[in-house]
This record gives C-alpha cells, sequence and structure tokens, in this order.
C-alpha cells in the first residue's frame, strides 16, 4: 500500500509542476507581452501580408512558404500578429492584407493539446478561463476562444481579407496567390504538398 502511494505522488508531483509553470507562462505571456488587442501594425514593419489563425492549422508552414514571396509576419510569432484574437490598430497599415487559415475546432484543440500549449495558445486567443480551467471545462472554454476568434475577423470590416479552412489550402494555393497578388509561377507548382495531420479529433462533443 505504501508502494502503491509512494509510486503514485512520483507522478503526480512532476505533472502539478509542470501544470503550475504552463499556466505561469500563460498568465505571464497574456499580461506582459500581448497587451490584448493593444497590438499595432505600422508602417516601420513593410508588412504586405498578415496570416492569422487559431493554430493548429499549418500557418506556420504557410507563413514560411510565403516569407519567400511577400513580407509577412514572423512565422514563429515573434511580433506577437500570428494568433490575434481580433483584429489589431492598423494606422499605417491599413493596405495589408489578412489571410485567415480556419479549421475544426475540435481538430484544432487536439494538435494543440498533443504539443503542450493548450494554456499559452489559450491566453494568445485572450481566454484567461482557458488558462486557469482543466480538463473538459479547459477545452470547452478553448474551443470556445477559437469560435469567438473566427467570428471577430469576419465581422471586422477589413476588405482585403481571405478566409481559408486548413483542409481547403492546398486545393486553393491559385486563390490564395492570386489574392495575395503573386506572380510567380514557381508559387503554385512548388507549393508542398499536404501531409497527414499527427492531431485529429476523435470526440467531437
Amino acid at each position: 500500500m505504501t508502494s502503491n502511494f509512494w509510486d503514485d505522488r512520483k507522478f503526480f508531483l512532476p505533472r502539478v509542476v509542470a501544470d503550475y509553470l504552463r499556466t505561469c507562462k500563460a498568465l505571464l505571456w497574456m499580461s506582459i507581452e500581448r497587451k490584448f488587442f493593444n497590438i499595432e501594425i505600422d508602417g516601420d514593419r513593410n508588412l504586405e501580408v498578415l496570416v492569422v489563425s487559431p493554430g493548429g492549422v499549418a500557418t506556420t508552414f504557410l507563413l514560411n512558404y510565403l516569407n519567400g514571396f511577400v513580407s509577412v509576419n514572423d512565422p514563429h510569432d515573434g511580433d506577437g500578429l500570428k494568433h490575434l484574437p481580433g483584429l489589431p490598430l492598423m494606422r499605417e497599415g491599413e493596405g495589408v492584407k489578412v489571410l485567415f487559415i480556419s479549421g475544426d475546432p475540435n481538430d484544432v484543440y487536439a494538435s494543440i493539446k498533443r504539443r503542450g500549449w493548450v494554456e499559452v495558445q489559450g491566453a494568445k486567443l485572450g481566454s484567461l478561463m482557458t488558462v486557469v480551467l482543466r480538463g473538459g471545462f479547459q477545452k470547452y472554454m478553448f474551443i470556445r476562444s477559437v469560435k469567438a476568434q473566427e467570428r471577430r475577423w469576419r465581422q471586422c470590416g477589413v476588405r482585403d481579407l481571405l478566409f481559408i479552412d486548413y483542409d481547403e489550402i492546398w486545393e486553393n494555393v491559385e486563390k490564395i496567390g492570386k489574392f495575395i497578388g503573386i506572380d510567380d509561377e514557381g508559387f503554385v507548382k512548388n507549393f508542398p504538398p499536404k501531409r497527414p495531420r499527427k492531431s485529429k479529433s476523435i470526440n467531437k462533443s
């Protein structure tokens, strides 16, 4: 009996510590670095295309590829623009084109969960409840924030904005290139093929 108690505690304590550290990291990111919606896109960024998503929908892959043709936001979100929960301040950047990559919220959650980023990603989407809750409640709030992000962007009134679902990226490469204004034939010809997703939602309740 004693042996089982210590074995359980040996695995339980590291999980608690790791969970605590993820929460602290998410809260710190939310309160200091992002400042929620108070992010400006200005002329100094020399940004031509802003790519936004909830995460888990091949955004990094797409940004890295686009970066070879146009000026885009940081693929690794160093500029804080990749997962904006809503329209940022664009005083000097009204001409920036926006490409929003959406996806099934359950699949997005599965992808983010697999990588252990739920708390941090929830903070990026502006969801404090995703940061502090756990289990099914956390999943519910995360999925809710994913839906809210897409709704805000659809209602933001930006004219140069294209919505593409993750599963439709590869069949709309030409459409994406035309929207952005890429004339290079190699853009479509050399676009990398789709790879199987590592994470796929099993329970879409």
